[in-house]
């Protein structure tokens, strides 16, 4: 679409004038982008993010259905939350696929969970999201991002799920060598995931991230009694 200016008097500029208008705002241009190249584009970021928490605090589980739950949690709490949780699917496009032969672990819906100690949100508000914030190396802006519940999960001996990114794609030897899956995106504006660990003694539970040729490997596991772990990664980050 072409601009046309109006002269002093009124009348239409011509053709070449108005090429030379056109050429004139192409330089302001041009600086602008010049000024904008010389900035700082060092990243000083991270993929992923991963440590203990030290200064969380116990949430005072609790879950409808069952009420208070106990932390460390113990292998009969562990039952229980089980027992009014549903097999966790995974997004497979517009579809929602269950099949625990990629993804085998139980979750609860965010509408059946409550933290009934005050100093939990708190905790998430003044640590979780500056920490990650920081540790992503998100610019600045003028509304720090937000955190949701999505769900809350539970891991079996033996639990899994298969390498996938959050809403870009799901590998899934399963379905086929090298095939691949657009997953479903759990929030409008996200950009990454953050896990939390509550203390609970276990053994495994290694987290493997990737992105481009780096892959990191997170373990908690000789902290996990008492401690609670704080991750993150971007979305497009390859993790299982």
């Amino acid at each position: 679409m072409r601009v046309i200016s109006g002269t002093t008097d009124g009348t239409e500029e011509s053709d070449d004038e108005d090429q030379s208008s056109e050429v004139s705002e192409g330089h302001d241009l041009r600086n602008d982008l010049e000024e904008a190249l010389e900035g700082d584009f060092d990243f000083k970021g991270s993929f992923y993010y991963g440590a203990l928490a030290p200064t969380a605090p116990n949430p005072c589980l609790n879950i409808e259905g069952l009420g208070s739950i106990g932390l460390p949690l113990g292998e009969r709490d562990a039952r229980a939350i089980i027992d009014v949780s549903a097999r966790a699917p995974f997004g497979m496009g517009t579809q929602t696929v269950v099949d625990s032969k990629v993804r085998d672990t139980w979750e609860i819906e965010p509408s059946k969970v409550k933290f009934d100690n005050p100093a939990w949100t708190r905790f998430i508000q003044d640590y979780v999201i500056p920490t990650v914030w920081q540790a992503l190396g998100v610019a600045a802006a003028t509304v720090p991002p937000k955190c949701e519940l999505y769900k809350l999960l539970l891991y079996q001996p033996g639990s899994h799920f298969l390498p996938h990114q959050e809403y870009a794609y799901l590998f899934s030897p399963h379905y086929g060598v090298n095939q691949s899956f657009p997953s479903t995106e759990k929030a409008n504006g996200m950009f990454a995931t953050a896990i939390i660990v509550l203390p609970s003694l276990y053994t495994g539970g290694e987290v493997h991230v990737s992105h481009s040729s780096t892959t990191k490997v997170l373990d908690f596991a000789a902290h996990s009694l008492l401690s609670t772990a704080l991750l993150a990664w971007y979305t497009d980050v390859v993790h299982e």
